[in-house]
């Protein structure tokens, strides 16, 4: 099983496929989940924020990654 069949979901009723993130902040997303996770977990931990320019340098994407 390759890894396009682990983040698909088929739904019992309709038969129909979809994304494990579809419905979420992540669907679409370019950017890797392990990047969103990082990011999250810093969020969590830090009291004042992060700057925006410090997630780019840190996670190696531009300024506008979406």
């Amino acid at each position: 099983m390759n890894t396009s069949d682990l983040r698909r979901i088929r739904c019992l009723n309709c038969n129909q496929t979809f994304s494990i993130l579809y419905g979420t902040i992540f669907y679409k997303s370019q950017t890797q989940m392990t990047s969103w996770f990082y990011l999250i977990f810093r969020w969590i931990n830090t009291k004042h924020g992060i700057p925006a320019t410090d997630v780019a340098r840190e996670l190696g994407v531009t300024y506008k990654t979406d």
